[in-house]
Parts: structure tokens; C-alpha cells; sequence
């Protein structure tokens, strides 16, 4: 009996040592739980802060004008307009992060703004009532063009950059490939060794594909942001084969050679344009100066001359 009561003892003494020792553990886990729940909302706070001070002091001090100004487009606008004003600005490579709301805007602000300007230089003149309303009425249409005029200067230069760049990146890519190195991390080598449109928009395919989305589907929109056509034909080349299961290292070094030689012909192409349009400013600029300084000194004799007969 006594046996039985010191083993009941001894027991419930160890379901209690127990119980304290669970207690002592879950209030422990329970305190480095806030701890790591506090860090991890310090870490996110100071996060959130490096990156609005990463932004450059002007953006920040036009965010709020920028928000209360694409408010008025984006309601009173169809969406397909709008759309479409996206799409342009996209292949132009977003030019001062400007949304389709905000260049909207910019082109009635100009349109408003540029004929202020010149009624106020008009108050200064002597123009008549019919001059400063044409004058006023052109600056008006003037300033509601501009901005297209700019969006297509800026998508036809960020064109043309990606296509000098394309032979370069095609040359990096199939030495990566071929060095051992995947699709993703020739991508990725690219991305850290070069610079340029044609980098920049390769990183942003590297980010969609790291944030979940499929390799073909970031491969598709990267070749709808940029709409040049070489690129879209390497775009096509590489889901081919990935689709088919060839090897990407013969398929970059096809595209690679293919983009080299085109280039070269690009190049011979303009060379034999250059004596054509060097004609021009020949016939109008050097010419008459070569004639000036040869004959000047022969037409001042013979006026010397006559002038003493």
C-alpha cells in the first residue's frame, strides 16, 4: 500500500515537472514568436522606407499632384483609348513612369499652356487681331501634337537600340549556354554584364519568372513590349524549341550568326547610302566656300582691273 501511494506520488510529481517544464517552453516560444513577429515588422517598416527614399526626391514631391491629375482622364476617357495610349507608351519604354492617365493630361496641359505663352508675348507685339489668333490657334495644335511626336521619336530610338543590341546579347547568351549554364542564369549574366533597353526589359523577364509566372507566358509579353521584329523571331526560335525539346545552345548560335550577318549588311547598306547623301550638303555648303576661296581672288583682279580701264 505504501508502495503504491510513493509510486502515485513520484508520478503525478513527474506529470507536474512535466507540465512546468511545456508551460516554461510555451511561454518562451510565445516571447521569441513577438520578438520575431516585432523584427519582422521593423525589418518590413525599414524596408518600406529605404525603398520610398530610394525614389527620386522629385517623384515623391509630384506623387500627389501626379495621382489628383491622372483622376480627371481616367474617368472622363474610354478605356480603349486608353488602352491603347498604354500600349504606346510601353513600347516607348515609359518614358518619366508616365501612365496613360497622366500623358493624357500632360497633352491638354501643353495644349492650354503653350498658347498661354504666346498670348502673353502677343500682348508685347504689334500683331493684328487675325495674326495672333492663327499664331494662338497653331501653338494650340502644336502643343496637343508634341507629345505624340515625342513618344514616337523615344519608341523609335529605344527601338533601334535593342536591334544594335540584340547581336551582343545573342553572342553573350550562346557563350553562357555553351559554358554549362542554364537559360535563366545566361539571362541572368546578361542582365548583370550589360546595360541598355535590351537588358533591362531581359531583368524584368527574369523578375515575372521568379515571381511565379511561366516561362513561355514572360517570353510572350516580353516580345509585345518590345515589337521589334528580331527580337520577336529569337522569342519565337526559343519556345519552338523549347516546345520541341531541342537543344537552346544550337538555336542561340543559329540566331546569334543570323543577327551578326544581318547587322554587316545593315552596315555595307548604309555605307553605300553615305555618297548619296553626302551630295547634298556637297552641293550646297562646300562647293560654294571651295568656289569662294578659288575664284575670289581671280574675280577681284578681274574687277580691279576693269575698274581702272
Amino acid at each position: 500500500m505504501e508502495l503504491l501511494i510513493i509510486t502515485g506520488l513520484v508520478g503525478a510529481a513527474v506529470f507536474m515537472l512535466i507540465v512546468l517544464v511545456m508551460e516554461q517552453g510555451a511561454k518562451k516560444r510565445l516571447v521569441f514568436e513577438e520578438r520575431l513577429k516585432a523584427y519582422s515588422l521593423q525589418e518590413k517598416m525599414e524596408n518600406a522606407i529605404q525603398e520610398e527614399l530610394s525614389v527620386p526626391l522629385s517623384e515623391r514631391l509630384t506623387r500627389p499632384l501626379r495621382r489628383v491629375v491622372r483622376a480627371l482622364p481616367e474617368r472622363a476617357m474610354p478605356a480603349i483609348t486608353l488602352e491603347g495610349l498604354s500600349t504606346k507608351l510601353m513600347l516607348a519604354g515609359y518614358p518619366g513612369n508616365l501612365t496613360a492617365a497622366e500623358f493624357v493630361a500632360l497633352r491638354y496641359s501643353l495644349m492650354l499652356l503653350i498658347p498661354g505663352i504666346v498670348f502673353v508675348l502677343i500682348l508685347f507685339s504689334g500683331y493684328s487681331l487675325l495674326h495672333a489668333g492663327m499664331l494662338i490657334f497653331f501653338s494650340g495644335f502644336l502643343g496637343y501634337f508634341i507629345p505624340d511626336l515625342f513618344l514616337k521619336i523615344k519608341r523609335t530610338s529605344r527601338q533601334e537600340e535593342i536591334r544594335r543590341q540584340l547581336p551582343d546579347v545573342l553572342d553573350l547568351l550562346t557563350v553562357s549556354v555553351e559554358a554549362g549554364l542554364g537559360f535563366d542564369a545566361a539571362v541572368s549574366k546578361v542582365v548583370e554584364k550589360m546595360d541598355g533597353a535590351l537588358p533591362r526589359e531581359l531583368g524584368r523577364l527574369l523578375q515575372e519568372i521568379k515571381m511565379g509566372k511561366p516561362r513561355r507566358e514572360s517570353l510572350k509579353d516580353l516580345r509585345d513590349r518590345i515589337a521589334v521584329e528580331d527580337v520577336s523571331n529569337f522569342i519565337s526560335a526559343v519556345l519552338q524549341a523549347d516546345h520541341l525539346g531541342v537543344g537552346i545552345g544550337n538555336v542561340l548560335r543559329l540566331q546569334a550568326s543570323d543577327s551578326r550577318e544581318k547587322r554587316r549588311q545593315e552596315a555595307q547598306e548604309k555605307a553605300q547610302k553615305a555618297p548619296v547623301k553626302m551630295v547634298l550638303p556637297l552641293v550646297l555648303f562646300i562647293f560654294p566656300a571651295i568656289f569662294i576661296v578659288l575664284l575670289g581672288p581671280a574675280l577681284l583682279n578681274i574687277i580691279d582691273t576693269f575698274s581702272k580701264m
